[in-house]
């Protein structure tokens, strides 16, 4: 018996020793699966998880667009929003152009919402952010969009500053549309200037900037624009009493609003158009209203 639990005892000990040999070999093993952990987070980095930024990209891609038609329809704070939320997102994944595409149109609210400080605070770092990537296309589509803004506060030669810098890039990168767009801005502009002028009393001033007016709205085919300036040109012309070239430029002026009359069939400028007749056959000095 005795030397039965002899032989037991030593079992137990070779048992229990082994068991501690197992258990420290654990203790051993601990820091090498540790990389484990680290192939794990690279299995979460691999094309079948890392779906996450693209996914987030499309999600403020789509929120952008819904801003878009938010905007279109006049949903000025729907619009804000949706642009708001992919701004952030933009943020997150770092996609420059993103941000700079709607920190212009958050501008670009706040220009229809009649915030033109904000607006221009706003469309400046959109500015900044396109020349920074060398997005020249952007670049001059915000150029434009911040003389609107200027445009909007009345200051017309700081609108001019900015339309002439749109309409050299948009020439530079020959793109007709963003072209356009700052020649028309730019001719609305220098007729605003024109009319600031003749409110002041400075006709020739007001004729050097209708004449540019003019001449923009011809090469864009604006013929409402034309008709503008021609008015706007016989109005400067009839205050300096140089009635032959005042009745010159309104004759001028009411044959394209008859023109418009006929194709759009509810005059925008019939009595405009009346007291342009009453001016030709009596020239007169009377109370004149400048067009843009």
């Amino acid at each position: 018996m005795r030397s039965e639990r002899i032989q037991n005892a030593k079992l137990n000990a070779k048992n229990a020793q082994a068991r501690g040999i197992l258990a420290l070999s654990w203790l051993l093993l601990l820091p090498v699966s540790l990389p484990i952990f680290n192939v794990t987070f690279l299995i979460l980095n691999s094309p079948a998880v890392a779906q996450t930024a693209p996914d987030r990209k499309a999600e403020a891609n789509r929120l952008f667009q819904q801003g878009a038609q938010q905007y279109q329809v006049r949903q000025f704070t729907a619009a804000f929003q949706s642009w708001q939320q992919a701004l952030t997102i933009y943020r997150g994944i770092k996609d420059r152009q993103g941000e700079a595409n709607v920190i212009g149109n958050l501008g670009n609210v706040y220009d229809s919402l009649g915030t033109y400080a904000k607006a221009i605070e706003y469309l400046e770092q959109s500015i900044a952010i396109k020349r920074e990537i060398k997005d020249r296309l952007g670049e001059g589509q915000s150029l434009s969009n911040l003389g609107n803004a200027y445009f909007s506060l009345g200051n017309y030669v700081k609108a001019i500053e900015f339309y002439q810098q749109s309409l050299a890039i948009a020439r530079e990168i020959k793109d007709r549309r963003v072209e356009d767009y700052a020649l028309g801005g730019l001719g609305n502009a220098l007729g605003r200037l024109g009319n600031a002028y003749f409110s002041l009393g400075n006709y020739a001033k007001a004729i050097e900037y209708q004449q540019q007016y003019l001449a923009i709205a011809r090469e864009l085919k604006d013929r409402k624009g034309e008709g503008n300036a021609l008015g706007n040109l016989g109005n400067a012309y009839f205050s300096l009493g140089n009635y032959a070239k005042a009745i010159e430029y309104q004759q001028q002026s009411l044959a394209i609003d008859r023109e418009l009359i006929v194709k759009v069939k509810e005059p925008p400028w019939s009595i405009w158009a009346l007291l342009t007749m009453l001016w030709a056959t009596m020239p007169k000095r009377l109370n004149i209203t400048s067009r843009v």
